[in-house]
C-alpha cells in the first residue's frame, strides 16, 4: 500500500517492519511534506488523512520508536510523556546504530560516530582557513 495524501503519492523504502520515507526531513529527523506551500510533519498529515483527527495537545508517535517511520500501523496518538517513555531509538538521526559501544551520556543518549564526524569537519574547516 502506498499512502496517498492530497493527490500526492508518498514514497518509502521498506526497512524491516518500518517504512522509511524517501523525501525531505527536518533537522531533528522527522519526515516532512509540503502541501499547498506549507511544510508539515508527514506522520501527522498521514494520521489525519488516513485514520482520524488529532485531539488538541496530543502528539503522533511511532510504536516502533523510529522517528523516520511512516507506516500507518505504527502511528499512535500519544502525550508528550508517553512519547518519551516509548521504545528507545535504535539509530541516531544520521543512521548510526545506537549500541553500548557507540553511545555516551550527554543530555541523554548521544552518538560517538556523529561526534567523531563533527570533529573531523571542524578540523578540516580550520585547515582550509
Amino acid at each position: 500500500m502506498t499512502p496517498e495524501v492530497s493527490g500526492l503519492q508518498i514514497k518509502y523504502e521498506m526497512e524491516g517492519e518500518c517504512w522509511r520515507y524517501v523525501g525531505p526531513y527536518r533537522v531533528d529527523g522527522y519526515p516532512v511534506i509540503n502541501i499547498d506551500g506549507k511544510r508539515q510533519i508527514l506522520r501527522r498529515v498521514l494520521y489525519e488523512n488516513l485514520i482520524d483527527s488529532i485531539p488538541h495537545g496530543k502528539l503522533i508517535g511511532n510504536t516502533c520508536g523510529n522517528r523516520w517511520c511512516i507506516r500507518i500501523e505504527h502511528l499512535r496518538i500519544k502525550t508528550g510523556k508517553t512519547v518519551k517513555r516509548s521504545r528507545p531509538f535504535t539509530h541516531c538521526l544520521y543512521g548510526h546504530e545506537l549500541t553500548a559501544e557507540n553511545t555516551y551520556e550527554h543530555k541523554g543518549q548521544a552518538c560517538k560516530q556523529c561526534r567523531k564526524d563533527q570533529y573531523k569537519k571542524r578540523k578540516a574547516k580550520k585547515l582550509n582557513e
